[in-house]
């Protein structure tokens, strides 16, 4: 009767009977009724045969590609998506006796991605999936379930596609390297698995990059940290470094698998598009520094591509670097600080420059402009590049050597060489300006060649033409005569001046200018001033007004007394020395030298000798 193929019969629709002819849906219904008549208590945890230990369940896990980017719920840090495939093993003697045993893999499997509603009825180990133990998932979603049953052991495969949010730090992108934790739980029972995990993930990083099933992201953006690629061909050390399991978390608790991955950012296709680009827009305008300073439409260039790049160097900090919200300075910030701050050094040189020269400070000017436009962008700003890049590769300790030392030695050599330059451009200027009098003390028996003379003209030129423009200004001409003929007047200075013919003049049209000076002998005339003037020096009066009346009227009282044309007759030494010191005893005394002249023959005599002398310099001067 049973055998009716057409008909399920209730007295068949049992376990033991194998629910023959009967549907899905009757064989269920029917042992859910049954089971409900029992009593049976299958929503507990099992029992096992010692007490107070939890039940063991085997565990064996897939991970799939991470897809990694920015936290749409925080907006800073990142959501890790990633399959997770894994399989739960476990001992329940109470299925072995249950009515629905025959149909227990139907009715707790998934129908795609919809949960079962059996699946509650049932005891089964529950995966807990987070970051630590405090941030579960996000997101976990159902991809399929499969439940099979034999005996007393029981397996469940599991699909899920899982969303993680991790808070990655990027104190030091592009060079930031990350931690990613996987917590996975089986909350009061003993999980066994996560070594055979681990030792998964690892083999397949050790495979060929073609047969590889790899974790992090395709498009290589993330590498692993020891290893260095972003999937496959690593070296078994290598790749023991970057997955392995928390020690501290995996000793403490058996129901945890934590999984810690070790990877860093791939920063070539950053070092290319970003870095080096910036790098190229702060070493411009430093390098700008060889332009001309005494020359005002280079100085006007030098100032203008400074501040372009400037302007470049904010723009581009300002950039969105896909890292979502940022609360404090990152690597980049700071870099684009130390470009910002060094350029502006180069465009306060230029200004420092230009002041310098305008206020006549040219030897100082140029021994500056010559020192920083070598440091500024050979020394400085490569050291303070260097040591950014170690701060960003982790390296303190010599981020700190690099740029305490680039900083010593800046400042340093930039100040002895400031020093050293201005001395060695006064020296070689005294030199060559003892050396261009000389041949104007050997014009009349030169013992000099046509090319030595040469030499010495044009290295005078050279040293005076600190631009190097092969031209001499008329303020650097003027330094010239001021050198070698230090007590000039103003009438001599600008009639030496008058033969330099225009505001700049070459080589060959100073010769000509030192020829024309040699022939106007300012020499003498200094030589007759100085004379002149220690003279009056040691007769004890100065070049006052009333010092020169005196004298005079003194001289005109003498020549109207006979006794002074018998002094004119007098050719007696002795007499001449006398009257001359008792001459510098009256000027000491400070008296009135009419009264002296009256009471006195002699001092009179020697007046009228210092008024003949006094008419002779007046005459010179005219």
């Amino acid at each position: 009767m049973y055998l009716d193929a057409t008909t399920c019969w209730p007295q068949c629709n049992t376990a033991e009977c194998g629910h023959r002819y009967c549907t899905t849906e009757a064989a269920v219904s029917a042992c859910m009724e049954k089971e409900s008549a029992l009593g049976s208590d299958y929503i507990s945890m099992p029992r096992i045969a010692r007490v107070g230990t939890a039940p063991l369940v085997t565990g064996s896990f897939a991970l799939g590609e991470f897809r990694i980017s920015v936290d749409k719920v925080k907006g800073s840090g990142v959501q890790i998506e990633f399959t997770l495939a894994y399989n739960l093993t476990w001992n329940d003697t109470r299925l072995e006796t249950s009515p629905c045993r025959r149909v227990l893999d139907t009715m707790l499997s998934s129908v795609a991605s919809t949960e079962s509603k059996h699946a509650n009825l049932y005891w089964r180990p529950k995966l807990a999936l987070g970051t630590t133990e405090t941030e579960p998932a996000r997101e976990r979603k159902l991809l399929d379930s499969l439940y099979s049953q034999s005996g007393a052991v029981a397996r469940l495969r599991i699909r899920e596609a899982v969303t993680l949010a991790q808070d990655f730090n990027y104190r030091n992108f592009p060079f930031d390297r990350q931690t990613i934790s996987i917590d996975l739980r089986l909350p009061t029972v003993q999980l066994s698995g996560c070594d055979d995990l681990v030792e998964q993930l690892r083999y397949k990083e050790t495979l060929s990059l073609q047969d590889s099933n790899r974790i992090l992201p395709q498009s290589a953006t993330w590498l692993w940290d020891s290893c260095g690629t972003a999937g496959g061909g690593c070296r078994a050390a290598d790749i023991e470094k970057d997955i392995f399991l928390d020690p501290a978390l995996r000793q403490s608790r058996e129901s945890v698998c934590p999984v810690v991955l070790k990877i860093r950012r791939n920063n070539d296709l950053f070092i290319i598009k970003q870095l080096i680009p910036s790098i190229v827009i702060s070493e411009a305008p430093l390098l700008s520094l060889y332009m001309d300073a005494t020359v005002p439409p280079l100085v006007g260039a030098r100032a203008s591509l400074h501040i372009i790049a400037l302007l470049l160097v904010v723009t581009r900090a300002n950039n969105d670097l896909g890292l979502g919200t940022l609360s404090s300075l990152i690597w980049t910030d700071e870099f684009a600080l130390v470009q910002f701050f060094v350029i502006l050094a180069g465009l306060v040189e230029t200004i420092v420059v230009h002041a310098l020269i305008r206020f006549g400070c040219k030897v100082l000017a140029v021994s500056v402009d010559g020192v920083f436009r070598i440091l500024l962008p050979f020394v400085l700003f490569p050291c303070l590049v260097v040591g950014f890049i170690l701060k960003g590769l982790e390296q303190e300790a010599f981020f700190l050597l690099v740029i305490v030392g680039g900083m010593l030695l800046f400042l340093s050599y930039s100040v002895a060489r400031v020093l050293y330059k201005g001395w060695q451009i006064q020296r070689n200027r005294t030199m060559m300006v003892k050396k261009l009098k000389a041949l104007k003390m050997e014009s009349n028996g030169s013992t000099l060649t046509d090319k030595e003379v040469d030499q010495i003209m044009r290295k005078t030129f050279d040293t005076f033409d600190l631009d190097k423009s092969k031209k001499l200004e008329k303020a650097e001409v003027r330094l010239i005569l001021d050198a070698m003929y230090p007590n000039l007047g103003r009438q001599h200075v600008a009639t030496a001046m008058k033969a330099v013919k225009s505001d700049e003049i070459v080589y060959e049209d100073f010769a000509i200018v030192v020829e024309e000076w040699q022939k106007m002998s300012f020499e003498r005339h200094g030589e007759e001033q100085r004379k002149r003037r220690s003279i009056l020096g040691r007769l004890g009066w100065g070049m006052g007004s009333k010092s020169k009346k005196a004298w005079q009227r003194a001289g005109a009282l003498v020549k109207t007394n006979k006794e002074a044309r018998l002094f004119k007759g007098s050719s007696a030494p002795s007499e001449f020395e006398a009257s001359l010191m008792t001459l510098q005893n009256a000027g000491a005394r400070k008296e009135k030298v009419a009264d002296v002249a009256a009471a006195d023959v002699a001092a009179a005599d020697v007046a009228a000798v210092f008024a003949a002398a006094l008419d002779t310099a007046d005459s010179m001067r005219a």
